[in-house]
């Protein structure tokens, strides 16, 4: 299916009683000069896209698909879908950035994204593989976002309120111009990756792996993430570690950041290889919580190859171990800045390596 409109290329989906299922379909090489490139759903009650294709694409937003909700209470259900090769482009005629080179979801829309892939998709802005916003909520199960680029955000791109929450889902290889290569939230979202998930070979100028205000991670692998000094070299810059501004390798939390029961391997930055962490909120403690994770082998060419600790950090560690990570100059293992608070209780911090302790 090969098609060219202002909203959905293929197919536009509008009207408040309407809800639409799609299967077995493959929709190829449409363009939409606003949104939804592939696939636009506005209101309506349900929309269903299973066992199905959506490739190659363009848009303003939402390369592959474009999903809003407003008052109706609206679902959408993407499974064992294949969303590839799309993309989100700026065009100053719609005053639209280029966000979601494969989804876009806005306005209250609750979203179930099951055994899918999204995958080798890009935006000029923000999301290359998928944007979700405002109060919407989007579940990702058993899915793969792969090789996606993004301004911020490589992968997946949360603003808003929303909530997006990650189960068993693998993040790999996507690359974030400004931050973010994985996953980037923005302050007010939510974000929780959680049950055996993986956020692996990811790459940005800040938060190689994770960008977020508000996030949880529980039994997650967050392994060889980049983060470089971009270097004005294109969307993904160039690649070095130790050229970066403030390049945060695996996780870059504020305000509120929760690691449980997971590995953080292998992350290279300048500062905070593994977590990098600042308090964003003025006369507040940011609140950073570790428990039965392994850090470790992680690098940073200035300070905090482990954890760093901006300033007005409260940063509690429960049976972790922080190992054989190494900085260039301070905190081998972890480095905590002015004004903040550090507790480690049955954790083992050994074997890392500083140039000045």
């Amino acid at each position: 299916m090969r098609a060219k409109a202002t909203w959905g290329g293929a197919v536009s989906i509008k009207g408040t009683e309407i809800t639409m299922d799609i299967t077995n379909t493959t929709i190829d090489s449409s363009t939409a000069l606003s949104a939804g490139g592939g696939i636009f759903k506005s209101s309506g009650l349900g929309f269903t896209l299973s066992f199905s294709t959506v490739v190659n694409c363009t848009a303003t937003q939402g390369g592959a698909v474009w999903i809003t909700g407003t008052n109706f209470g609206p679902w959408a259900i993407i499974e064992s879908v294949i969303i590839s090769n799309n993309s989100a482009v700026y065009d100053a005629s719609f005053g639209v950035d280029g966000d979601a080179g494969g989804i876009y979801a806005q306005d209250s829309t609750s979203i179930t994204i099951v055994r899918s892939q999204i995958e080798d998709n890009v935006a000029e802005c923000r999301g290359g593989g998928l944007v979700v916003m405002t109060s919407s909520m989007v579940s990702m199960e058993d899915t793969v976002v792969a090789r996606n680029g993004g301004f911020q955000g490589g992968g997946l791109f949360a603003g808003g309120t929303c909530t997006l929450s990650l189960v068993h889902c693998i993040v790999e290889g996507n690359a974030g111009g400004a931050g973010g290569g994985g996953l980037y939230g923005e302050p007010g979202s939510r974000i929780e990756m959680s049950a055996g998930s993986e956020v692996i070979l990811n790459s940005a100028r800040d938060g190689g792996g994770v960008v977020s205000s508000n996030i949880s991670v529980d039994s997650v692998n967050i392994s060889h993430n980049l983060a470089y000094r971009s270097g004005g070299e294109g969307l993904y810059g160039e690649r070095s570690a130790l050229n970066a501004a403030w390049g945060i390798g695996g996780v870059y939390g504020h305000t509120f950041a929760e690691v449980l029961h997971s590995v953080l391997l292998f992350n290279e930055a300048e500062n905070g290889g593994g977590i990098f962490f600042y308090n964003s909120q003025p006369l507040t403690q940011g609140e950073l919580h570790v428990e039965n994770s392994l850090i470790s082998n992680n690098a940073a060419s200035s300070m905090g190859a482990g954890v760093y600790g901006g300033s007005d950090t409260c940063a509690r560690l429960l049976l972790v171990a922080v190992i054989e990570n190494g900085a260039g100059q301070f905190g081998g293992g972890a480095y905590f800045n002015f004004e903040s608070e550090a507790a480690a209780s049955m954790s083992l911090v050994g074997s890392n390596s500083a140039q000045n302790g």
